[in-house]
């Protein structure tokens, strides 16, 4: 980089970081994670399994280290900023629970 350039360089604001974020996203993510909220839709809300969600992919061609070591399962924002409620739920092996990651997405009551 040139002095010019680097001196034209501006720190990214956080809806830029997201935007970023989100093209940096193969469309096989999406594409997966749009295709199950659909299969699982009742009355506005869909839960779909992290398992479920990377077998998807891995079928559309992604391959699960990559997954992971890129952090694709983490699309909660995304779907946030086009208008979906998101949680994530986890077992928390500490006090015994004993179920597989899920995503609920729901429409955001009014």
């Amino acid at each position: 980089m040139t002095p010019e350039n680097i001196q034209s360089i501006k720190p990214i604001r956080p809806e830029e970081a997201l935007a970023k974020r989100e093209q940096l996203f193969p469309s096989q993510v999406i594409a997966s994670f749009n295709q199950l909220i659909a299969q699982n839709c009742i009355n506005g809300e869909s839960r779909v399994s992290q398992e479920d969600a990377v077998s998807l992919m891995v079928e559309n061609g992604l391959k699960k280290e990559e997954i992971y070591k890129n952090k694709w399962l983490d699309v909660e924002e995304i779907y946030k900023n086009n208008g979906w409620d998101v949680k994530y739920n986890k077992p928390d092996y500490s006090d015994d629970q004993d179920f597989k990651s899920y995503y609920v997405f729901s429409k955001p009551k009014k």
